[in-house]
């Protein structure tokens, strides 16, 4: 009886993380209440402190889930057998259906205060060198063109967060996800590719 209560305790709170996700994805963090995220849930909005002792917990929550669908994009794209700018096209593609993503780039202060948010900053910071180790290496497998690696980083993440900022005003059922696939692969080979034809 105790393993089931566990149980369903983890899953109400993993429902309320994803909605969590989701409104501070859409409003902020300072647009969210707790109504938005309790209302899709049948929850009472003091029903969440079960779960949370309060928005900055949650947000931190948020923030650690977001960052586990991370870590998995970038281990499947690190394993592939592949040079580093089709590693780079992958994990963008993969990155494109984590919502929430760009939570980890838009904290605010209260949760940089947060006793827990330091080993969310210190595994950000191993992801940011994973990734501007993918363009390092396609410089040696002279599959990306020349250039500062960090900056290369820069542009790829800044494009990734005019895309998200775009994404969240679109009707997702109207959009064709498998074009924006494409697309996105299509903008980083333009980008950064040695073997793209510059007209």
């Amino acid at each position: 009886m105790e393993a089931l209560e566990t149980t369903k305790y983890n899953l109400k709170a993993q429902s309320i993380i994803e909605s969590a996700v989701f409104n501070f994805n859409r409003n902020g963090f300072y647009g969210t209440s707790l109504e938005h995220i309790t209302r899709s849930l049948n929850m009472t909005d003091k029903s969440i402190y079960y779960y949370f002792k309060n928005k900055e917990d949650l947000f931190i929550a948020a923030l650690h889930h977001t960052q586990e669908s991370l870590c998995l994009a970038i281990t499947e794209a690190k394993a592939l057998k592949v040079n580093a700018l089709e590693k780079i096209q992958f994990l963008a593609t993969q990155c494109a259906s984590i919502d929430g993503l760009e939570l980890l780039g838009n904290v605010p202060h209260e949760v940089k205060k947060h006793k827990l948010y330091p080993k969310i900053e210190k595994r950000l910071k191993k992801h940011h060198q994973i990734t501007i180790g993918f363009f390092e290496m396609g410089q040696k497998d002279k599959s990306i063109i020349k250039g500062n690696p960090v900056d290369q980083w820069t542009l790829y993440t800044g494009g990734f967060l005019a895309y998200f900022n775009w994404y969240k005003f679109v009707d997702r059922s109207k959009v064709d996800y498998q074009k924006q696939i494409d697309d996105m692969r299509f903008m980083i080979e333009r980008a950064f590719s040695t073997a793209y034809k510059k007209s």
